[in-house]
């Protein structure tokens, strides 16, 4: 559980290299193979955070090259295509905020949110970034204006 096979990311990279616009079958893929169950602690949003991830950067890189729509079933899949689309700056915020309500979207999108901030003000290009969350005192490494700016948004 939670891994796809080596022939799954054969046939997900050259979808991506060949800009295919079909990706209902890694959806699907993703539905089986990951588990897309909510979490209730902290501890378990840990222990799935790198799987979450891991969809969550594979659907970033196909909504770069597919703007289609696709059947989830599953309502944390949902989320975490909603954040991607966050991330792109397809969907705002806002948006996004409202159609979250699992544990894991919430704190996929605040950890997506700091990382676009840390972004903004770094000039760097992370994807996601945990160190927020497990690292004291990045902030001394880091700069964080945007942070400061947003701070009374962040609640925890």
């Amino acid at each position: 559980m939670n891994y796809l096979k080596h022939d799954i990311k054969v046939k997900y990279i050259d979808g991506l290299l060949a800009r295919e616009q079909e990706w209902q079958w890694f959806v699907e893929c993703i539905e089986k193979n990951y588990d897309m169950s909510d979490v209730n602690t902290w501890s378990e949003y840990l222990s799935k955070n790198n799987s979450i991830r891991d969809v969550y950067s594979y659907f970033v890189k196909i909504i770069e090259i597919c703007d289609k729509e696709w059947t989830v079933k599953t309502e944390v899949l949902k989320e975490v295509i909603i954040v991607s689309k966050y991330y792109l700056g397809i969907v705002n915020a806002d948006y996004c905020i409202a159609l979250l309500k699992s544990n894991i979207g919430r704190l996929l999108f605040l950890s997506i949110w700091l990382t676009k901030l840390e972004n903004k003000d770094n000039q760097t290009i992370y994807l996601a970034d945990m160190r927020f969350f497990t690292q004291r005192n990045l902030w001394e490494i880091l700069s964080v204006d945007s942070m400061e700016l947003y701070g009374q948004h962040i609640i925890i």
